[in-house]
């Protein structure tokens, strides 16, 4: 996937909810990203909010453990 796509969307997370990049979690974004543009989605926008709901899971999970 586009590195600045994943950057972006990491970026307005952390921005968002005030947390730092989980460990695992740009790798993870990254082939989710790559899994959606491949299926046929290019628009950046929707990318960026695919992204956004993707690392508010990820997140989740993680919080569930501890």
């Amino acid at each position: 996937m586009n590195a600045p796509q994943v950057d972006r969307a990491l970026s307005a997370y952390g921005a968002l909810a005030g947390r730092p990049e989980a460990k695992g979690a740009r790798e993870a974004l990254s082939e989710h990203l790559t899994r959606i543009f491949r299926e046929g989605e290019t628009d950046d926008h929707r990318l960026m909010v695919e992204g956004l709901s993707y690392l508010e899971a990820f997140h989740r999970k993680i919080d569930s453990k501890d």
